[in-house]
Parts: C-alpha cells; sequence; structure tokens
C-alpha cells in the first residue's frame, strides 16, 4: 500500500472478523508501519475521543473485550422531529481538528465500527463524508452470504427475537437481502471522498490480513485473537444464564467460551438444504460482478471457494430449530464444565440451571 496518510475506516462487514479486529486495535492502539508510518486506534464518541492509554483503561472496567468507535450518524447526526437530520457542528469540529493535528505528525487514525457498512453504503453515505470534510480509506470484508446468514441468526437474530416473538422464517427474507455485498459496495464506491475502497475475503484472520494491508507486522497473538464460533451448547448455556450476556454486543463471555474445547463439538446451524439454495441462486450474479472489487489474488480465491457457488457444499444434516420444544435442554455435563470455567474467571455462577 502507497503512503496514503488518509484516516482509515473500517467499517465491517459485520459478522466478518469486526469484533477479532477491534479486539487487536484496543489492545494495541498505536503502532508503527514497516515504513515509518504511526497509526492509532481512535474510538469516536458523541461527547468524547478515546485512545491509546485511555481504551486500555476503560476495556478493564466494560463486560465488552474490546472498544468501537460508534456509527457516524450517532456522533456528527443530530435527527430533527420531522425526522431530518442536522450536522452537530461540535462534534465534527472536534473530528476534523483531531485528524489535522494527527496528520500534521504524519499519524493515521484508524476508526471501526461494523454498523457504519450498512450507514455509509445508503442514503447518508455521501452526506456523512462532505461534513466530515476529509478523505478516507475505507476496509470491507465480505464472506459467502450462506455463512453470513447462519452466523447472524445465532449473534443476534435468535437473541433479538428470544423468545421467539418471530421465527426464523420470518427473520430469513429481509437477513438474505441484507448480505447483498455488491449493492452496498456499489454506492461506496461513488463517494467521491472515498480515496481508496478495500475490499477482501473474511476467510482466514482478518487481523492478520488488516495489518498486512496497511504494512504492519500483526500482533504476536493475532491467532489468539481470532473470532471463534460458539458450539451449539454454549449457546444454549447462555440462554439459560441470561444475565452472562446483558445484550447482542456483550461478548467477553462468549470469547471465553468460544476458547474452551468442547467434546463432540456441533457448530450450530438454521438453514434447510432450500434455505441454503435459495440464498445461492439469489447472490449467485451479484457474487459474479463482486469479484471486480477484488484484486487478482483475492478474486482467484473467491472463484475457487464452493461456499459462494454451490448449496451442496454446506452440510444441512442436522438443522437447529430453536422453537422446538427441547431445544433449550442443556446437557449437565457440559453446562457444569462452562460454571467451572467462568468460575474461574471471576464469574458468579449458580452451581445448577
Amino acid at each position: 500500500m502507497d503512503r496514503n496518510l488518509d484516516p482509515i475506516l473500517h467499517i465491517g462487514a459485520p459478522k466478518c472478523g469486526s469484533s477479532s479486529l477491534q479486539r487487536a486495535l484496543s489492545l494495541r492502539p498505536t503502532f508503527t508501519s514497516r515504513a515509518g508510518v504511526t497509526y492509532r486506534y481512535i474510538v469516536l464518541r458523541r461527547e468524547q475521543i478515546l485512545g491509546g492509554l485511555a481504551i486500555k483503561l476503560i476495556m478493564k472496567t466494560t463486560r465488552r473485550a474490546y472498544l468501537q468507535s460508534a456509527r457516524f450518524d450517532e456522533i456528527i447526526l443530530t435527527q430533527n422531529q420531522d425526522g431530518s437530520w442536522h450536522p452537530n457542528a461540535r462534534s465534527i469540529a472536534r473530528i476534523r481538528k483531531l485528524f489535522a493535528q494527527m496528520r500534521a505528525r504524519n499519524e493515521v487514525p484508524i476508526i471501526s465500527n461494523e454498523g457504519n457498512f450498512s450507514l455509509l453504503s445508503r442514503h447518508l453515505g455521501p452526506e456523512i463524508f462532505q461534513h466530515l470534510g476529509l478523505k478516507c480509506q475505507v476496509f470491507v470484508y465480505v464472506r459467502p452470504q450462506v455463512e453470513w446468514i447462519n452466523s447472524a441468526w445465532w449473534q443476534w437474530g435468535l437473541w433479538e427475537e428470544f423468545p421467539y416473538q418471530k421465527d426464523f422464517s420470518a427473520w430469513f427474507p429481509a437477513a438474505r437481502e441484507g448480505c447483498n455485498w455488491l449493492k452496498r459496495l456499489k454506492n461506496l464506491r461513488m463517494i467521491d471522498q472515498i480515496s481508496n475502497l478495500n475490499v477482501a475475503l473474511a476467510n482466514g484472520n482478518v487481523v492478520a490480513q488488516f495489518f498486512e494491508a496497511i504494512g504492519c507486522d500483526a500482533p504476536v497473538e493475532a491467532a489468539e485473537i481470532e473470532n471463534r464460533s460458539l458450539d451449539i451448547s454454549a449457546i444454549k448455556f447462555l440462554l439459560n444464564n441470561r444475565g452472562l450476556r446483558k445484550d447482542i454486543h456483550d461478548s467477553k463471555v462468549a470469547l471465553i467460551l468460544a476458547k474452551l474445547k468442547v467434546e463432540n463439538s456441533e457448530k450450530p446451524w438454521c438453514l434447510s438444504a432450500n434455505q441454503v439454495q435459495s440464498i445461492i441462486r439469489h447472490h449467485l450474479q451479484h457474487n459474479k460482478a463482486l469479484l471486480e472489487f477484488l484484486d487478482e489474488d483475492q478474486a482467484e480465491r473467491m472463484r475457487a471457494d464452493p461456499h459462494w457457488w454451490q448449496a451442496d457444499s454446506y452440510n444441512t444434516a442436522r438443522v437447529h430449530k430453536v422453537g422446538a420444544p427441547d431445544f433449550l435442554q442443556e446437557d449437565d455435563a457440559q453446562s457444569a464444565f462452562y460454571r467451572t470455567e467462568l468460575r474461574k474467571r471471576g464469574f458468579k455462577m449458580r452451581a445448577s440451571v
């Protein structure tokens, strides 16, 4: 990558390694590239800007294992009673001043929030960049839509609808359209203030990919930071112990459980064979056009990965139906193991469910 001093915006996509990258950046918020460029991870909020030691100190007192910026609309826009928006001049001035000071010191700020992918790729994108008054480098990671929908349901959909105010079949259509990566990337490419749109596949370790893309050595703990999916037994355990996860963004306990070795581990799966086929068909032409946003190596990887193109590359033999009467039934031995491990880490746990 060229010595580009424009601020870096990592905007997702959601469920594409964002929390792993945010954790890596939170743990090491200041670092220098092999070319001598200093990068600083900055957490933007409406009334404050956090960096360096402030990030590390706040992480010690938060249930989350990392910090991320608020979405840009929450920072620099204020909604009027009629639904329109007006810029928050104070917040905008604060951000512009910080970025100008950093540029004068040859420092590059890194801002991360995966919610900005949807926000900036829609109608508010050009307006927000105009208010910021500067050019930015944008980083986006994407993954096959089938994998994304399955992951999104267990991470968000299930928890948002629990206890089953709306079933999976009602949630599915909007989720299928929500991962039309091509549509969103086309909109981003039309924004003049984006100096460089970097699109890559979220396969392997996104942390290592990101650091390499900006010419930096990845943290030595990058392999440990990589996000791991929860086993179905861990999901049931969390649903039966709701106090361990305050909201869909509370990830501290989930990160611990994901690292534990589970006997007879079983990946949660929510998609039938017909639903997988409908996702593949729905996005087939989109994904063919998506190839042009990738560099040559990434495009070849995408072409060779059957998970983008072939429904039979997925094992749909066992579908976990959340509404089934026995869904919340836990394995007693496995749940006892989780409680023991959490107690070791200072969590107060009941002896049994």
